[in-house]
């Protein structure tokens, strides 16, 4: 029996144009686009080492600081939660497949580093608002240390 095609929990900043074809488990900052019927939208990391949580909304954190982003496309996700998500920026956990963008011409202006080659083609997406990206990003790294000693 073969083994099951899982989604890896990665930070944004390890994709690339090399993991196409791979499932993640991403989370970050989704910003909506400015037209209301693009599917696409993009999802913003923290910037290692620089961002800081407010935690000024009781123990819930928003991200000041944002460095890296990916395309999202939106357009298999017919989940009435992401109507929900009305905010321009709202911390989310997205699931899909990377693919190859380079031929579709979908391009969008950003703030941040955005390679837009690539795209991951969502299969989830849901609110993640109680995530502290500033944890989440760091225990990734200890596990990947973790799994290197090993």
């Amino acid at each position: 029996m073969a083994a099951p095609d899982v989604a890896r929990i990665v930070p944004i900043s390890d994709i690339s144009a090399s993991n196409i074809g791979q499932k993640f488990r991403l989370f970050g900052v989704l910003v909506l686009p400015e037209d209301p019927t693009s599917p696409v939208a993009q999802l913003h990391s923290i910037t290692a080492g620089k961002s800081k949580a407010d935690k000024s909304t009781r123990g819930k954190s928003r991200v000041r600081d944002v460095g890296l982003g990916l395309l999202v496309d939106m357009s298999l996700c017919v989940d009435d939660r992401i109507a929900a998500l009305k905010e321009t920026a709202s911390v989310v956990m997205v699931m899909g497949t990377l693919e190859d963008n380079s031929l579709s011409g979908i391009t969008q202006s950003s703030s941040v580093l955005v390679d837009e080659s690539i795209i991951l083609r969502a299969i989830l997406i849901t609110d993640a608002s109680d995530v502290n990206l500033v944890a989440m990003e760091s225990a990734i790294a200890q596990r990947r240390a973790f799994e290197l000693d090993s």
